[in-house]
C-alpha cells in the first residue's frame, strides 16, 4: 500500500494543500479577531484602573492622560483588527474567485441541456487537475476551462453537441450550426450576429461577446491585441481560401472563435506578456483554427488552437522579448586570442 499512498499524496496533495490553506486563512482571521478582542478588553481595564488611581490621588492630569492613552490604544487595536479581517477576507476571495471565473467560463462552453453531473466532471478536470495539481493559481500550463471543455468534448461528444436550436431560426440554421452549413453565403448575417442559431451558451450571440470585449478593454482588464489578431488572421486566410469576404465574416462569427479569443485566449497566466509575443500568439491561434476548420475532420478547431498556443507561450515570450533602449550587442572576441 505504500506506493499507492505515495502516489495519492503526490497527485492530490497540492490540491488539498490549497484548500486547507484557504480554510486556515479564514480560521486564522477568526482566531486573530478573538485575540484582538481579548487584548482590547485588557487595555480598557488597565486604562480604567490608571484613571481611578489618578482620581483617588487627586492627579487630574494623570487621569486625563490615562483616558487619552486608552482611547488611542483602543483605536489602534480596532483599526488593526479591521485591517486584519479585511485582508483575510480579500485573500480568501482571491483564492476562490479564480475557481468561480473558471466555472462560469466552462459553463458558457456547454449547451443548455448539459446534465449537471457532466458539468461537475468538467469542473473537476478544470480546477482540480489542470489548476491545483500544477501548483494552484498562476501555475497552470493551460487555460483550465479550455482543458475542461476539450475533455468533455472527447468524453461526452454527443452531449456536448446536443444543441438547442431556436424556433425562429432560418431553415439553414434550424438543425445545424453555421460551421456545418456547406454554403455559408446563404446564411443571414443578422441572425448569426444576434445568436438565432444552435451552439454553446456563450458563443452564439456575437453582440453579447462584443459588449463584453468592449467592457474588458475599456476597464483595461485585457488588451485588444490577441482577440483582434486571432479574428483578423482567420478572416484573411478564410477570404483568401474561399474567395468570399462574406463567408470569412460568417466563419469569424461562428463557433467558439470570438468567445475563445476574448475570454479564453487572453488568460494572463497562459498568454504572452510582450506585445510581439501577443501578435505571434494571435496569428498562431488563428492559423491553427483555419487549418483545422478547412483541412481537418472537425468543423471547429478553436479549442485545440488555443491549447497549442498556451503550450507555445514561453517561446512567444522569448521571440517577442523587447530589446532595452540603448542596448548594444557585445562584440565577439576575435579568434586566436587577439585583444
Amino acid at each position: 500500500l505504500a506506493p499507492v499512498a505515495k502516489w495519492i499524496i503526490a497527485t492530490f496533495g497540492p490540491a488539498f494543500a490549497e484548500v486547507f490553506n484557504a480554510i486556515a486563512d479564514v480560521v486564522g482571521v477568526a482566531v486573530g479577531a478573538i485575540a484582538d478582542a481579548i487584548d482590547l478588553a485588557i487595555v480598557v481595564l488597565r486604562g480604567l484602573a490608571d484613571f481611578l488611581s489618578a482620581v483617588f490621588r487627586g492627579n487630574w492630569d494623570a487621569a486625563w492622560q490615562a483616558i487619552g492613552n486608552t482611547v488611542n490604544t483602543v483605536w489602534d487595536k480596532m483599526t488593526n483588527a479591521i485591517k486584519t479581517a479585511v485582508n483575510g477576507i480579500i485573500g480568501f476571495i482571491n483564492r476562490m474567485i479564480s475557481a468561480v471565473v473558471t466555472g462560469i467560463i466552462l459553463a458558457l462552453n456547454m449547451p443548455v441541456g448539459m446534465p449537471l453531473w457532466i458539468a461537475v466532471v468538467g469542473a473537476f478536470v478544470a480546477i482540480v487537475i489542470t489548476k491545483q495539481l500544477f501548483g494552484g493559481l498562476g501555475y497552470n500550463f493551460a487555460n483550465p476551462a479550455l482543458v475542461g471543455r476539450i475533455v468533455l468534448f472527447l468524453g461526452f461528444t454527443s452531449r456536448m453537441t446536443a444543441y438547442v436550436y431556436p424556433d425562429m431560426a432560418v431553415d439553414a440554421l434550424a438543425s445545424a450550426t453555421p460551421l456545418a452549413v456547406a454554403d455559408k453565403t446563404t446564411l443571414p448575417l443578422l441572425d448569426v450576429f444576434l445568436g438565432f442559431r444552435g451552439g454553446m451558451m456563450g458563443e452564439v450571440c456575437v453582440l453579447a461577446i462584443l459588449l463584453g470585449f468592449a467592457y474588458l478593454v475599456a476597464t483595461r482588464t485585457i488588451q485588444a491585441t490577441i482577440p483582434v489578431t486571432i479574428a483578423a488572421t482567420v478572416f484573411v486566410l478564410t477570404a483568401l481560401n474561399t474567395g468570399s469576404a462574406y463567408t470569412a465574416l460568417i466563419e469569424c462569427m461562428s463557433g467558439g472563435l470570438l468567445f475563445g479569443a476574448v475570454f479564453m485566449a487572453t488568460d494572463y497566466v497562459t498568454s504572452p506578456f510582450t506585445t510581439k509575443g501577443k501578435l505571434f500568439y494571435g496569428v498562431f491561434i488563428g492559423l491553427i483554427t483555419f487549418l483545422i476548420r478547412h483541412f481537418g475532420s472537425m468543423n471547429e478547431g478553436m479549442s485545440y488552437a488555443i491549447l497549442l498556443g498556451n503550450l507555445m507561450t514561453p517561446w512567444f515570450n522569448a521571440w517577442g522579448h523587447q530589446t532595452p533602449l540603448g542596448y548594444k550587442k557585445p562584440k565577439k572576441a576575435k579568434k586566436g586570442g587577439a585583444e
